[in-house]
């Protein structure tokens, strides 16, 4: 190759084929990674919903404990079905998956039920009448909260699943552009 211009021109398209290459590497790299963050942050959000769910649970259960102030217990357990609510709703706010949002929306309609159990113990304590509120909180109150915990699950696995099929699509990527970029190289 006696021209200097076809040297030029070659050694410019070696380094567009190398700095596009490098571009689409960095770019599928923080894509990824960023991914893999939000996807390890939903998972650590709903799992701390299903700890506040299971801690709401065992708040109920003690209306029907003896000798323990009912007070104490209702008070608990409002507090914490607000604090779950709010948590779900931020939750459902991060999803990108139809599935997730729709397993949180089960599990906020199971928490509503919930809501209505626990109402009906709290007025069966206000009554003095532990072994009615006993039965809401056994049979209503831990199917419901069941049910909320099996939804949270749910869209926590559809979520984690989703946003790591999308970090493997980041990671093909950088592959191909790797390979593009050396086929350029070589070609060039």
């Amino acid at each position: 190759m006696q021209s200097r211009a076809a040297r030029l021109i070659l050694l410019g398209l070696f380094l567009v084929a190398i700095s596009t290459a490098a571009f689409l590497f960095w770019r599928g790299d923080t894509d990824a990674a960023n991914t893999a963050q939000q996807a390890r942050t939903f998972d650590a959000a709903a799992i701390a919903i299903e700890k506040g769910l299971l801690e709401l649970r065992a708040a109920q259960l003690g209306y029907a404990a003896a000798g323990q102030p009912a007070d104490r217990w209702v008070g608990r357990v409002a507090h914490g079905l607000e604090t779950v609510r709010m948590d779900i709703e931020a939750l459902r706010t991060e999803t990108t998956v139809p599935d997730a949002r729709t397993a949180l929306d089960a599990a906020t309609a199971a928490l509503n039920n919930f809501a209505r159990a626990d109402k009906r113990a709290g007025d069966y304590i206000k009554n003095d009448q532990r072994q009615l509120a006993a039965d809401a909180v056994f049979g209503d109150g831990l199917e419901q909260s069941e049910a909320a915990i099996t939804a949270v699950e749910q869209a926590r696995v559809a979520e984690v699943q989703a946003r790591e099929s999308a970090v493997a699509v980041f990671k093909s990527r950088q592959v191909f552009a790797l390979t593009a970029g050396a086929a350029a190289a070589v070609l060039v």
